[in-house]
């Protein structure tokens, strides 16, 4: 069985600048798949600049983008994702009012039939994520409160 080579994402020519300076300058990027990639550099390098273009955070001044074979563009987020493109900051935000599911699942929230959100589905897929990971806590507990209280209390009783 013959195995593909062609890229899943390839960037060619990106280039941005911000306040006329060069952020990246003719960059060629490309993900074939089962690839993993590590994005090294100094402080000002282009990583997270190359990462938000492909990510749709950024418009890119110059370049191009394919997702599987195809011209995208992609102006937001939400094209990056219809494009099969997601991004993972290094910058990990977290709604301390919110619980560990809806954390996860903001922004993309798992529907019902009818359209409203399935909160038993996004429970369900996040408690296994996170038993995965070894986490432990309820799933349901607010990030902020709840687990700052439960850690203290576990701590107290060691």
């Amino acid at each position: 069985m013959a195995t593909s080579t062609a890229p899943l994402i390839e960037a060619a020519g990106l280039s941005i600048s911000f306040n006329g300076s060069a952020a990246l300058t003719h960059v060629d990027f490309d993900v074939t798949a089962g690839e993993v990639h590590a994005l090294v550099g100094e402080n000002g390098a282009g990583k997270s600049s190359l990462m938000k273009i492909l990510g749709g955070l950024y418009a890119p001044d110059a370049g191009s983008i394919r997702v599987q074979g195809e011209s995208v563009r992609l102006a937001n987020v939400n094209d990056a994702a219809r494009a099969g493109v997601a991004i993972i900051h290094q910058e990990l935000n977290l709604v301390d009012t919110l619980s560990a599911v809806d954390n996860i699942f903001l922004g993309k929230e798992l529907r019902t039939r009818m359209g409203f959100p399935d909160r038993r589905a996004m429970h369900a897929a996040a408690k296994q994520v996170l038993a995965q990971l070894g986490f432990k806590e309820g799933c349901a507990h607010r990030i902020g409160r709840d687990f700052a209280r439960r850690r203290e209390t576990t701590r107290r009783d060691r």
